[in-house]
C-alpha cells in the first residue's frame, strides 16, 4: 500500500493528519497489512517546512543541516507545505544522522516498510538565488539563523567514496576523473533546467501547496515554475556563472 502526501499533517514530513489519518488508527491499519503479509510505503518530500512549530524544522536548524544560500542563511524555497528548507544530503556528519533519526521517530509511531522519496531534485515552486518570506509573514527565526559553516562536502564525499582517505591529497588521484564526470553531469542538468524554463509548461494542478497565494511585493520570479510562489525572490546576478548560461563550475 503506497501513501501519497495526503496522510501528512499540512503536507509536513514525518507527520500524520490528525483528522483523516490519526496516528493510532493508521498504526492499527498498518498492523493489519503486516498480518496479511502486505506492506505500507509512505511518501516523504525532501523539503522541510519553515515553521517554528514543526519538530523537523526545529531539529534541523539546531543540527545545521540545511543547504545555504549565497548569504549563508538556509536557502528558502517553496514546496507543498509552503516555505521550505532543503537538507544537505552531502553533509555526512550532520544531515545523515539527523535524517535517520527523523525516519526512526516516524517508524516508532507507525512502522512503515519502505519510503517513497519525492521532490528530491530538489524541487522548488520559486525561482531565485535568494528568497525570503513576504514582509508581513516573516518571523525573527529566519533572521536569527546560525551562520556556522556547513560541512566540507568535498571532504565528506572523499571520505565516503575512498573508504578511509582523510585528506584531499590522498584521494585526488583516484577521484580526479570522477569529479570531472560529476561536473559534466551538473553542467548538463543546469542546461536542461535553463532550456525547460525557456519553454513554459502548465503547472501541476492535482495538489494545492500551502501558502500558495501569489505575492506582488518585491522582486519575484516570473517563470512558469514560480506560478504558485508566495516568496520574494531575487534572480541571480548576470555575472553569476553558476546560475546563468554558459554555465561554468570552477569553484572546486
Amino acid at each position: 500500500m503506497w501513501a501519497d502526501i495526503d496522510y501528512m499533517d499540512r503536507y509536513r514530513d514525518f507527520t500524520f493528519d490528525p483528522q483523516r489519518f490519526k496516528q493510532q488508527e493508521l498504526k492499527g491499519y498498518v498492523d493489519s497489512l503486516h498480518a496479511a503479509g502486505q506492506r505500507w510505503v509512505p511518501i516523504t518530500d525532501c523539503g522541510i517546512p519553515h515553521a517554528p512549530d514543526d519538530s523537523a524544522f526545529i531539529s534541523g536548524m539546531k543540527a545545521d543541516v540545511f543547504i545555504k544560500d549565497v548569504t549563508g542563511a538556509p536557502y528558502l524555497g517553496q514546496v507543498w507545505p509552503g516555505a521550505t528548507h532543503y537538507p544537505d544530503f552531502l553533509s555526512v556528519n550532520k544531515t545523515w544522522p539527523w535524517w535517520k533519526q527523523e525516519l526512526q521517530d516516524m517508524w516508532n509511531k507507525v512502522p512503515y516498510d519502505g519510503m517513497w522519496i519525492d521532490m528530491n531534485e530538489a524541487s522548488n515552486f520559486c525561482d531565485g538565488e535568494i528568497c525570503r518570506l513576504p514582509a508581513d509573514a516573516a518571523d525573527s527565526e529566519h533572521d536569527a539563523v546560525s551562520s556556522a559553516e556547513s560541512d566540507n562536502t568535498l571532504q565528506a564525499i572523499i571520505g565516503t567514496v575512498d573508504g578511509g582517505a582523510t585528506t584531499e591529497d590522498q584521494a585526488t588521484g583516484a577521484l580526479s576523473s570522477g569529479w570531472q564526470l560529476i561536473l559534466q553531469v551538473v553542467q548538463w542538468v543546469l542546461k536542461l533546467r535553463h532550456r525547460s524554463q525557456s519553454t513554459p509548461t502548465a503547472p501541476e494542478t492535482t495538489r494545492s501547496p500551502g501558502q500558495a497565494s501569489p505575492s506582488t511585493k518585491g522582486k519575484v520570479a516570473t517563470s512558469a515554475s514560480s506560478a504558485n510562489c508566495a516568496l520574494q525572490c531575487q534572480p541571480p546576478a548576470a555575472t553569476d556563472t553558476l546560475s546563468n548560461p554558459p554555465y561554468a563550475i570552477n569553484n572546486l
